[in-house]
């Protein structure tokens, strides 16, 4: 009987201590996971392989598939359509809109619906111009459950995945890069699907290479992503 009791209050008392840690907030980015290298490619050559979503799948093998939803080029409210396959998790659609960006220099992506996303996960991916034909790649990922309970069981295990991703990602999106710029470089052009600056145009090698290298950290200080998070930059 004695042991019956105890049993009972140790249950009660889990039970008690769960719902607590599930109600508690806490900050979400102690878990973040983020990845940095730097890419022999002008920072805007390298922005416009990164954003086109066709070469998504290839450099982030989590994403299977992604389509844009709209013509426009890369601006805030711009939505994608994707499969998401993560590890253990299995496959999912969600879709993406873009919370806030620069032309060139970063892009944040946030589910457009909460419950799309199991985690609520915030994509932060940032280009800072070394020099004309040096560019940092900065990619951060958080998974945006506030509840302590989250935080302290499946957070770190996320983390430890994503890490293992964004390596391999940062790994695949300079060979991917390199890949066409060195085509590029051998006479290959890009075709221009939106208006800057002007319609049809095509990007080829020397089109990037006189883009403003001084652009990037400066702008990104000003950006509403950085005043969300106190203007703070994490480079």
């Amino acid at each position: 009987m004695k042991y019956g009791l105890g049993i009972r209050m140790l249950i009660a008392f889990t039970v008690g201590a769960i719902g607590v840690l599930y109600k508690l907030r806490v900050d979400p980015t102690s878990n973040k996971s983020e990845i940095s290298s730097v890419i022999t490619v002008p920072r805007q050559f390298l922005f416009d392989v990164i954003a086109d979503p066709n070469n998504v799948p290839a450099y982030f093998s989590w994403v299977t598939r992604l389509r844009s939803l709209d013509k426009r080029n890369v601006v805030v409210g711009k939505r994608y359509r994707g499969i998401l396959n993560m590890p253990f998790f299995g496959q999912h659609q969600i879709t993406y809109k873009v919370t806030d960006c620069q032309e060139g220099t970063w892009l944040v992506l946030r589910p457009e619906k909460k419950e799309q996303s199991y985690f609520n996960t915030e994509v932060l991916i940032m280009l800072n111009s070394i020099s004309k034909s040096q560019t940092q790649f900065y990619m951060k990922i958080i998974y945006h459950r506030k509840s302590a309970l989250f935080q302290l069981t499946l957070a770190p295990v996320l983390k430890w995945l994503t890490d293992q991703q964004l390596r391999r990602t940062a790994l695949n999106v300079r060979a991917l890069a390199m890949s066409k710029w060195k085509r590029l470089k051998g006479g290959h052009v890009v075709p221009e699907k939106g208006s800057r600056p002007n319609q049809n145009q095509t990007k080829d090698a020397a089109y990037y290479e006189g883009q403003d290298a001084k652009q990037g950290r400066e702008s990104l200080k000003r950006s509403s992503y950085v005043r969300r998070y106190g203007g703070k930059l994490e480079l």
